[in-house]
């Protein structure tokens, strides 16, 4: 494996004693330029890309690519660990403009038992296809699986088309641990759970082991391409980069053989009132009916409207399920207010022109926002 030679300051650049062990063990330079070395070898990382560190802890991963990424690439990282950050904008940050750290006030029993916002619902404090590369180093061995399904989501969110996630794991497969040469970690998952395993029956998030053919299952579903292969250690190193999504042809059929009347039939739809039933719809100005989708095919929307202005919608999310909502139109806006249907949900759509709008939709699994167009047109 080829080393990265190290930069004149990088050394100088090392946290308080407290700190490196809040972060976890190990020598913090060595672990760190370990990493940087897996990330330019393993990763593909280059000096000009733009890089986020999910759990950045105190920087030991960020330290070492001061020395590495040019003034053209950067870094952005954030942790739920306050000191760690406010450590890293002082000393690395002001040496260094391009490479910037945010405090993240999520929730976790071990790390940060006050935090306010779940792991499952974090939205991660960037536009969609801001970066390059992601990383994310013993952060998903203390997920949960609701929380570990989710950040997966929003890595992908964030990473552009083409860019590269490396992700570290614990993984076992159903007759045990991988093959491999060289030596695993020590833990005894001992407590088994669907797809996982932990080393605590009280204190969960210690450690938190994935069956791998599960995690290769979820990387196809969300179109993120291992690279392979996989690398087992103390950690496991999963590399994968981000492909565009093909359009779910089952879930558009289904949404194009959608009409009035066959509404009428899913079950989805019981809670309707018939008074909102017309034998010819028309459009309502402002919002077009149709199948509307996000470029990735992730969100579909059915939008059925009529004379008096109220409209009939359904929505499946990544062709997994539908959902149906009575909502009000407007001009240029569809809103669905909270617990519509007694559902739980809500839900906005609000166009930019005739045939595209931004969505923000919350659902229980957590709040989605897309840029979504009008594929289809609504019909028999």
């Amino acid at each position: 494996m080829l080393s990265v030679s190290p930069s004149q300051h990088e050394g100088e650049l090392l946290p308080p004693e407290k700190m490196r062990e809040f972060v976890g063990g190990g020598d913090f330079k060595i672990v760190g330029e370990a990493f940087r070395d897996y990330l330019v070898n393993l990763g593909g990382l280059r000096p000009d890309d733009r890089l986020l560190d999910v759990g950045c802890g105190c920087g030991r991963i960020a330290v070492p690519l001061t020395g590495y990424l040019s003034d053209k690439g950067s870094f952005e990282g954030f942790d739920i660990y306050k000191e760690g950050i406010e450590w890293c904008t002082r000393n690395i940050t002001a040496r260094r403009p391009n490479f910037r750290f945010r405090f993240a006030d999520i929730y976790n029993k071990r790390y940060n038992p006050l935090g306010r916002s779940p792991a499952s619902s974090f939205r991660f404090p960037y536009p969609d296809d801001s970066f390059d590369f992601v990383v994310a180093s013993s952060v998903f061995t203390h997920l949960l699986r609701k929380d570990m399904t989710h950040y997966l989501s929003e890595i992908r969110r964030v990473m552009r088309t083409g860019g590269r996630c490396l992700i570290t794991y614990f993984l076992f497969r159903e007759e045990g641990l991988p093959d491999e040469e060289g030596k695993r970690n020590d833990i005894d998952f001992r407590f088994h759970a669907d797809r996982y395993r932990t080393a605590s029956k009280i204190e969960v998030e210690y450690a938190i082991a994935y069956e791998e053919a599960y995690l290769r299952e979820l990387y196809r579903d969300f179109a993120l391409e291992v690279v392979e292969p996989v690398h087992y250690g103390l950690q496991d190193i999963v590399v994968a980069v981000k492909k565009r999504k093909k359009a779910r042809v089952p879930a558009l059929q289904w949404l194009k053989s959608l009409g009035p009347d066959k509404m009428a039939e899913e079950k989805a739809v019981d809670e309707i009132s018939p008074d909102y039933a017309t034998d010819s719809p028309t459009m309502v100005k402002g919002i077009r009916n149709g199948i509307w989708s996000n470029e990735d095919e992730e969100f579909h929307l059915f939008v059925q409207s009529y004379e008096n202005g109220d409209c009939v919608l359904m929505a499946t999310l990544d062709a997994r399920g539908y959902v149906a909502f009575r909502g009000r139109l407007r001009e240029n806006m569809l809103r669905v207010e909270d617990d519509a249907g007694r559902q739980g949900y809500s839900l906005c759509l609000e166009l930019t022109d005739s045939s595209h709008g931004r969505l923000t939709a919350r659902m229980p699994t957590g709040e989605l926002r897309a840029e979504v167009s009008c594929l289809l047109p609504a019909g028999k």
